[in-house]
């Protein structure tokens, strides 16, 4: 049975240095820090724009992360997604917060952190695949922000990630649709797709609920060698060494 449907992992599959949603967290926390500094930014009228409050925020968020991280091997919860709303961007104007994400996208030492190599497998593999679509835990306008600043955004069928939820221009806060649930939203993208010609490309352990789904669950070859193992003998899933390999493994299954 040939590969026809291929869903994959963002962070950990294409992108192999910073986490997109540590980089969005990390411009929005920023930017509002120099807005708090600046005593001409009209920002400084909102009360999550005040250094006070950032700085104990701040402080505060990382330990929560930090406690996550020991306690469940997850750094990025719900738990800690409501913090951060709660914290940082509720009430703010909505094209503020956008614009915080596309900057920090932009920045050229951003684009080191994507892998060309496998954007360029994906786009080679796109004539025989009918259906090609990333599902990620993070920032859905961060990963279309980085897609077309490389030119890519347009082989992609779906692009889920969580989004950014706003009412009236006003932030509420970013979601958290996929945050142990990556399996569900997984399904609704393949309900009218053939399971046993799937793929799924993933790279952690909120991934694994993914591979159980499809035919052909893949470990991304940036993966940590334990996840590598531990999901070859566990799931069967196929061990790339490198996107040459996955390129050659989807073309000829």
């Amino acid at each position: 049975m040939k590969i026809k449907n291929i869903v994959s992992d963002w962070d950990g599959v294409f992108v192999t240095g910073k986490n997109t949603r540590e980089l969005a967290i990390r411009s929005i926390k920023t930017a509002l820090i120099k807005e708090s500094l600046n005593p001409f930014s009209k920002m400084r009228k909102y009360p999550r724009c005040r250094l006070f409050h950032l700085l104990k925020a701040d402080k505060k968020f990382e330990l929560l992360k930090e406690e996550k991280k020991m306690t469940e091997n997850f750094e990025y919860s719900a738990d800690i997604i409501k913090f951060f709303n709660e914290n940082f961007v509720k009430g703010l104007p909505t094209n503020y917060i956008y614009s915080c994400i596309s900057k920090a996208v932009w920045k050229k030492d951003v684009s080191k952190d994507i892998s060309k190599k496998m954007l360029r497998v994906f786009a080679k593999l796109r004539k025989q695949i009918s259906y090609m679509a990333i599902l990620s835990d993070n920032s859905q306008i961060g990963i279309l922000e980085m897609l077309y600043k490389m030119k890519f955004v347009e082989i992609f069928d779906d692009i889920v990630g969580t989004n950014l939820i706003s009412e009236d221009r006003i932030v509420v806060g970013f979601g958290y649709e996929t945050e142990g649930k990556k399996h569900k939203r997984l399904l609704t993208m393949l309900k009218e797709k053939d399971l046993s010609n799937t793929a799924y490309i993933g790279d952690g352990m909120n991934d694994t609920n993914c591979f159980e789904i499809v035919k052909f669950p893949i470990v991304s070859p940036y993966a940590s060698d334990s996840f590598k193992q531990m999901c070859g003998v566990k799931y069967k899933a196929f061990v790339p060494k490198d996107e040459s390999d996955l390129k050659d493994y989807v073309k000829n299954k």
